[in-house]
């Protein structure tokens, strides 16, 4: 409790002013009228506020004095006492989770839902204190009036209020938030209402004040939300139990969820039935290809990502696994929360997987799409103009991460992110290894896809026999924070944007110049699979094809790639990672037969590149200075 209200043996409350202000008052108590702690402090607060105010006006201004009341401190503490009524009356509403038990969802939901008016009505009143407190046309004790009946408009006001139930019993947590929406108004228009009959000559009081129009009535099931409003309160939820989400994956489920509100045309989930549910799930694969892609949200509708009367090609069903997904996990969300009596486990959904497979079956064997490089494509690669300085290239930025990104990809399976997001200090030797650590590091915003992406990645000879580790140890000689200049952070996409973006941009009406990959002829469209992932897939076929045996291969490429194994044994909860010296083994025998790299050197790129290096370096420098 605040240590300037006092309680007398009889349980009234008074309010002590501090010495600085106790003379205003004789030094004597002021009695709060009340054996009430919540009203006590708001009553004790009312009548600060005027105080403070007069002697702001009364008074030139003065270094805050230490014994001046705290107006947070208030509010802390009624916050702190209803924090603590509300654990005690969700305690009983969990003992009677049947929505029928009279005292659960009648008196104890009252008094639960009335608690959020009280903290809706703290808000208020701070906010009208601190805003300047006075209202036009009113005298300081018409003002403190104003609070004082708002206060006790507060406590007595009649509520009829039920609240949708979450399936432990107690009150959601969404109805709750649209009940302090309804308190803020309803509390704010009698506050209006007091302000107006003062002005007036009027003499209002909360028992002559009219409540018909402005009470909140909050029945089971009023309160819908669309599948895209539902994902908020799954993120706080999911964040609460799991940790926090990336930034992309958080954009890409957020995607998701506004691609499914869209199809099931913004539709409240208190409405869906199981069949509904069953319909948006099978719905997903109708779904057309790149329909939502660069479309302005506010105008995408059902039909144009469902087209009723052309042809048009559809989404793999890979992707619309991933919105079914994203579906059953908001369904689950809203039948533990209480928004739906629908059991996410008695809903029936597609096969996404033998339907992935039944197209993949009936593909000819010569158009089924390739994921990895060709050795005809890596030709192509590194017989581009950042390896063949001699040739002709109109490139006027340059920086030495275009020359290494492709080559560590080709001989280490790393995603870009990760490549793009080592430090010199990630460069060091294990056991007379070299090697790539790949690990968080909140200071640059560097993250781990998976536990399993956490690892040690033995660096290949031919990058040895490039000069990398002399690359590496002349960034840490210069005290440098990344391994690669030229690169940026970026919030959404992390460490690989920039170097995906020159590797991998194709030409648009935005952005006429192709990336690298489309100079050099093996990235031709946007969606063809030839970007800089080809060599981490180009990479795992090189590991799987050099095994001892199936299952063997198999634990070397996710030890190496640092994939997440799919079914996981009693063994693996055992022991730690593969060995260095059995993951360099592997590593050292992809060669990529037939691939000449024999014309390639940093030496000469750096020396033929220098001038256009050097300004890049300076234009990169000087804009992060800005």
């Amino acid at each position: 409790m605040p240590n300037y209200i006092e309680k007398s043996r009889h349980g009234l409350y008074y309010l002590r002013l501090p010495s600085r202000l106790a003379h205003l008052n004789a030094g004597k108590r002021i009695s709060l009228k009340t054996h009430s702690k919540r009203l006590a402090i708001s009553r004790a607060r009312s009548h600060i506020s005027a105080i403070e105010q007069l002697m702001r006006t009364a008074m030139p201004p003065k270094a805050k004095d230490h014994e001046e009341i705290d107006f947070e401190e208030a509010a802390r503490a009624l916050a702190a006492e209803l924090d603590e009524d509300n654990a005690r009356l969700d305690s009983i509403l969990r003992a009677h989770p049947d929505p029928d038990a009279p005292e659960a969802i009648g008196v104890v939901s009252q008094e639960r839902l009335r608690n959020v008016m009280m903290h809706q009505l703290s808000a208020l009143i701070s906010e009208q204190v601190r805003g300047g407190y006075l209202a036009p046309g009113l005298t300081l004790n018409g003002q403190n009036q104003i609070f004082h009946n708002l206060v006790q408009y507060a406590e007595n006001v009649s509520i009829e209020i039920t609240g949708s139930r979450t399936m432990d019993g107690t009150i959601s947590a969404v109805s709750l938030a649209k009940a302090q929406k309804s308190y803020r108004e309803l509390l704010y228009g009698a506050y209006l209402e007091l302000c107006d009959a003062a002005r007036s000559g009027a003499a209002i009081s909360p028992t002559n004040m009219d409540h018909t129009e402005t009470k909140p009535t909050l029945v089971k099931n009023e309160v819908t939300h669309t599948l895209l409003e539902l994902y908020g309160g799954w993120k706080l939820k999911h964040e609460g139990m799991n940790g926090e989400t990336s930034f992309s994956t958080e954009q890409e489920y957020e995607r998701h969820a506004f691609v499914l509100t869209v199809l099931s045309e913004n539709a409240p989930i208190e409405d869906f039935t199981k069949g509904d549910f069953e319909r948006l799930h099978r719905l997903t694969l109708e779904v057309k290809a790149y329909a939502a892609t660069g479309k302005d949200r506010s105008t995408l509708t059902a039909q144009m990502l469902v087209p009723k009367k052309e042809e048009y090609k559809r989404i793999t069903p890979e992707t619309a696994s991933a919105y079914s997904r994203r579906l059953t996990a908001l369904h689950v969300y809203a039948f533990q929360e209480g928004y739906t009596t629908i059991n996410p486990e008695h809903i029936a959904t597609p096969n996404f997987d033998k339907l992935t497979a039944d197209i993949k079956r009936r593909q000819p064997i010569d158009e089924t799409p390739k994921k990895s490089n060709s050795i005809t494509e890596l030709q192509a690669v590194f017989d581009g103009w950042i390896y063949r300085p001699t040739k002709i290239n109109n490139n006027t930025s340059v920086y030495p991460y275009q020359f290494w990104m492709p080559l560590i990809a080709a001989f280490s399976a790393m995603r870009i992110a990760e490549i793009a997001g080592l430090t010199p200090g990630d460069i060091v030797e294990r056991d007379g290894i070299w090697c790539m650590k790949v690990e968080e590091n909140e200071e640059i915003g560097k993250r781990v896809k998976t536990l399993s992406s956490k690892r040690l990645v033995p660096i290949h000879s031919k990058l040895r026999e490039l000069g990398f580790i002399e690359y590496a140890t002349s960034r840490r000689k210069s005290r440098s924070t990344m391994l690669f200049e030229g690169i940026s952070y970026n919030k959404k996409n992390g460490w690989g944007h920039a170097a995906s973006t020159f590797f991998t941009r194709v030409p648009s009406q935005s952005t006429p110049h192709g990336g690298y990959f489309y100079n050099v002829g093996i990235h031709m469209s946007a969606h063809d699979g030839r970007d800089m992932h080809s060599f981490r897939h180009t990479m795992i076929d090189e590991l799987k094809n050099c095994g001892e045996s199936e299952n063997y291969s198999e634990y070397i490429v996710e030890s190496i790639s640092g994939h997440q194994k799919r079914q996981k044994t009693e063994a693996d909860h055992y022991g730690d990672e593969l060995s260095l010296e059995k993951k360099s083994e592997y590593l050292e025998r992809v060669t990529y037969q037939g691939l000449n790299l024999g014309h390639v050197s940093y030496e000469s790129f750096t020396r033929f590149y220098s001038a256009n290096i050097k300004r890049s370096l300076a234009r990169f420098n000087k804009s992060k200075e800005k």
